[in-house]
């Protein structure tokens, strides 16, 4: 037997009392001192058991569902724009976009343009207000034109 030789211990010892950060399971005294999760066991129909993964998979979905709320609701507007575009109103209001839980504030990004014009940027669509004369007018983007923009 050499230096490098491993020896097996007929049994692991506990009496540090280091548990997995996911599932509170003890880890073995033997086991790295850095080891805060359980090993990564393949069960018996080729499934792997992670806890490692599982554990920072649930920090991650805490974090991203808010982006995740962000999108439905983009995804909502566009809908609701698309249907109102397809309408052709003469006139759109204030109390329109509200009564649809359209929201200006809620949009991607706005901007102020020159002759006292405002506009509120969607995923499909845009709402642009004329301040002096205080219409609403929707207007479809291109999407041909909006990808060659950006890429």
């Amino acid at each position: 037997m050499n230096k490098y030789d491993v020896i097996q211990l007929p049994f692991p010892a506990y009496t540090i009392g280091r548990t997995c950060r996911h599932c509170d399971n003890p880890i073995a005294d033997h086991e790295h001192a850095s080891r805060i999760f359980c090993p990564k066991i393949i069960l018996p129909d080729g499934s792997i058991q992670n806890c490692k993964d599982d554990y920072w998979a649930e920090i991650r979905k805490k974090e991203s569902d808010i982006y995740k709320i962000i999108a439905l609701y983009q995804k909502k507007v566009s809908t609701i724009l698309g249907y109102v575009y397809e309408l052709n109103l003469p006139e759109i209001t204030y109390e329109t976009l509200d009564s649809m839980g359209i929201y200006l504030n809620r949009c991607l990004y706005s901007s102020a343009e020159e002759d006292d014009m405002m506009s509120f940027f969607f995923v499909d669509f845009s709402i642009t207000i004329h301040s002096k004369t205080n219409t609403i007018k929707i207007i479809k983007y291109d999407q041909e034109l909006l990808k060659q923009e950006l890429y």
